[in-house]
């Protein structure tokens, strides 16, 4: 279960790299929320940790509910 949810952070976290790469060598940033020149590198790495959190709850409410569907799905 917690393996297919970190799998799923891997797009997220390489996006957000992504993001700060080019926000640091173009000066723009595609979200207010991770805007490093405006909030800093503190206020942006709260912000980002805030949505890979919402990215890890999303994650397990879906493999619970696999799970659970799964449990009372009936045999052909």
């Amino acid at each position: 279960m917690w393996r297919d949810v970190a799998g799923w952070l891997l797009f997220p976290l390489g996006y957000v790299v992504w993001v700060f790469l080019r926000g640091a060598w173009v000066g723009e940033y595609p979200y207010p929320f991770i805007d490093v020149a405006q909030l800093g590198w503190a206020r942006v790495g709260v912000n980002a940790l805030g949505v890979m959190g919402v990215f890890v709850v999303l994650g397990l409410v879906v493999v619970g509910l696999d799970h659970l569907l799964g449990r009372h799905r009936r045999p052909l």
